[in-house]
């Protein structure tokens, strides 16, 4: 829904068949008025620089893709499901290992479809199935017979025995999760009790991470020991591991 015309919808849609021409894109719609900055476009993947400048990827190319729209999730205290990150690994291994589209016009007719087909699913009954049942089975499918070649760990499997059950059964899906708290038309009151949930736990947390109240200037390196300690510095600890084995 976040991403429908009701959403943080932008009115274009950037080339994604090269860094560069992703780039000349955005600062054409910029130029153009169609766009204020670089952050207003709100699609669900953006081309990013570590330094947060558009130039610097036409010199230096992309640091990251930024994955959007994944931290939605009102029934995890941090947005985002474990298991919806490791669905979202699926994906990107999946692509990465399958032939590219040929042309940019193939690349872009694929994107304007699925703009229109992620429309669609937005105003659907989410207690009915999708119109695009078929289309998401054949796609499940398709991630199964991959996942049986590279020979994933079960705990991938058992996501897409989750997406697999959602796709036959749409009440099992979040959309359709929040309508059963539903109250004279709103979920206000589901929300209060789940902040409320999330705020006991913070509260209780025996160590609460407060390091940009005393250090807004952190680096990413301070900021990972901080919240994570050794499990935010795996080389370390592997290291210090073998070290101990030897």
């Amino acid at each position: 829904m976040r991403s429908s015309n009701f959403g943080l919808s932008a009115a274009i849609q950037p080339d994604f068949t090269s860094v560069r021409h992703y780039v000349n894109s955005i600062e054409d719609n910029i130029q153009g008025g169609k766009l204020f900055s670089e952050a207003e476009y709100h699609g669900s993947v953006r081309i990013k620089s570590a330094t947060g400048h558009l130039q610097d990827m036409l010199k230096n190319g992309a640091d990251y893709l930024e994955i959007r729209m994944l931290d939605l999730d009102p029934s995890t205290a941090v947005g985002v499901r474990t298991s919806t990150v490791r669905f979202f690994r699926i994906l990107l291994t999946y692509f990465m290992m399958t032939d590219p589209l040929a042309s940019a016009d193939q690349i872009n007719g694929k994107l304007t479809q699925g703009i229109a087909m992620n429309e669609v699913v937005a105003m659907e009954n989410p207690m009915q199935q999708t119109i695009y049942h078929h289309e998401a089975q054949t796609f499940i499918d398709q991630l199964q017979q991959f996942g049986a070649t590279i020979q994933w760990g079960p705990e991938y499997q058992e996501v897409l025995d989750t997406m697999q059950d959602r796709i036959d059964n749409p009440r099992q899906t979040p959309s359709a999760t929040l309508c059963d708290h539903i109250v004279d038309e709103s979920l206000t009151s589901y929300a209060l009790m789940m902040a409320n949930r999330y705020q006991r736990r913070a509260r209780e947390n025996p160590r609460p991470f407060t390091g940009f109240q005393n250090h807004p200037d952190m680096s990413v390196e301070e900021l990972r020991q901080q919240l994570f300690g050794v499990n935010g510095r795996p080389e370390k600890f592997s290291s210090r591991q073998s070290k101990g084995s030897s």
